[in-house]
């Protein structure tokens, strides 16, 4: 009599999950789910890491230096920007070419004049150059100032030239070259920054 022989049914191998969790996959797997920033304390944007600065932080930083001024160097640095912003309008008017911008001619010293200025202000007070005298930044601002007032003052001398010429509209005479509203708005804003530096340095005293 033959044995009967018992079928054992195979063992069945759990089926392999077809999906894993989220954390575990990989970083380079599209699926995964990016946790957003966390948010700046404040409310503030995250800082910025490139080189590049946003205009918003500009503005904020010199809104901050501005505050940290004195009411003397307020007046200097007020000075320093008026002669800046006279740089853009017109130094000079002349028949031939018409107004022509402080830029365009020999303001531009007047402008390099006015960054010396604001720069000497910004060192002396935020203290970038502590080795260096007290006393440099203060006289680099006075003697700026000043020679500021004497090339306004010699640019409009220059500038004037009253030999009578046609004009290119009309019959009418002009004067060959004139200076223009610039220059004078410059001079004030010279002589405005060596007020502020003299009552900078008279309150140091």
């Amino acid at each position: 009599m033959k044995p009967v022989s018992k079928s054992v049914p195979a063992v069945r191998r759990a089926p392999m999950e077809a999906t894993t969790s989220e954390t575990e996959l990989d970083d380079a797997d599209p699926r995964k789910r990016l946790s957003p920033p966390a948010p700046s304390p404040r409310g503030r944007p995250p800082p910025n890491t490139g080189n590049i600065v946003a205009p918003e932080e500009l503005l904020s930083d010199a809104r901050e230096f501005v505050g940290e001024l004195s009411r003397s160097d307020k007046i200097a640095f007020g000075g320093a920007c008026l002669i800046a912003v006279s740089c853009f309008l017109p130094w000079k008017e002349t028949a031939a070419e018409g107004e022509i911008l402080g830029l365009m001619s020999m303001g531009v010293g007047a402008l390099l004049g006015a960054v010396v200025i604001i720069s000497a202000i910004f060192v002396r007070v935020r203290r970038t150059m502590p080795k260096l005298n007290p006393l440099v930044p203060w006289m680099v601002q006075l003697s700026v100032a000043f020679f500021c007032i004497i090339y306004s003052v010699v640019f409009m001398r220059v500038a004037l030239d009253s030999n009578e010429v046609p004009s290119a509209i009309g019959n009418q005479m002009i004067m060959n070259s004139s200076p223009s509203f610039g220059v004078f708005l410059g001079l004030l804003g010279a002589l405005v920054a060596l007020v502020g530096s003299l009552l900078g340095l008279k309150e140091r005293t």
